[in-house]
């Protein structure tokens, strides 16, 4: 068993705040409006600069790409600190609670569950606290499953927070089976782009990747 964690150490994780004598709890913090990003669009050539490219393809696959002005997120989310680093999370999905941590300025605030995949995505940046690599049977096609808690990516930007969100769409066109098919994604985190042209990533020679990088701004209450 190999265990990740990742730049975790006693002397590496701070409290959210700096100055937590001063606090008082519970504190609540909501989600309330979408800053937009710009949408940028790579092929195996490079980066496609020429805007009406890029609202062609759109365009074209709007139907698969869900624009970050659709996007309603007032009060969506909300995350209250019942101590330092307690805390309960809120949205859509349900609620739960959780821990906070800061590290690197980025606030992780981790949900309690353990969830596994045969796959963690290095097309992100950011990566749970948590992780561990577990070997399986050879019979699951593969040598380890990662087990791990998810956690939400927060930024502090000018005073504020603010979610770090990803609208992704690969069209992939090289490949026998899969040709001309669609996959796309929404996740909070931050693209890598240098990642996508590096010998560990393989872009078909006619596909298309599409990112747009957005930001739901949260609100202390």
């Amino acid at each position: 068993m190999k265990k990740i964690l990742y730049g975790m150490s006693l002397m590496t994780i701070f409290l959210f705040s700096c100055s937590k004598e001063h606090e008082t709890y519970p504190k609540t913090y909501s989600s309330d409006s979408v800053t937009e990003g710009h949408i940028r669009l790579f092929t195996a050539n490079g980066e496609v600069k020429d805007k009406s490219l890029i609202d062609d393809f759109m365009n074209r696959h709007c139907n698969a790409f869900i624009s970050a002005d659709t996007f309603a997120v007032e009060g969506d989310i909300n995350v209250t600190y019942l101590s330092d680093h307690d805390i309960n999370i809120s949205s859509p999905a349900g609620q739960e609670n959780g821990r906070a941590y800061t590290m690197n300025n980025l606030i992780y605030w981790e949900h309690p569950d353990t969830l596994r995949t045969f796959y963690l995505s290095p097309l992100y940046k950011y990566k749970p606290l948590y992780v561990d690599e577990v070997a399986v049977a050879s019979s699951t096609g593969f040598n380890s499953i990662f087990l791990y808690k998810e956690c939400l990516f927060v930024q502090r930007h000018q005073g504020n927070l603010r979610l770090p969100m990803v609208n992704r769409l690969h069209k992939l066109s090289d490949n026998p089976i899969w040709d001309n098919s669609i996959t796309s994604e929404r996740v909070n985190n931050v693209f890598d782009y240098e990642y996508i042209y590096s010998a560990d990533y393989s872009i078909g020679i006619n596909d298309t990747i599409m990112v747009q990088e957005f930001f739901i701004n949260i609100a202390a209450n």
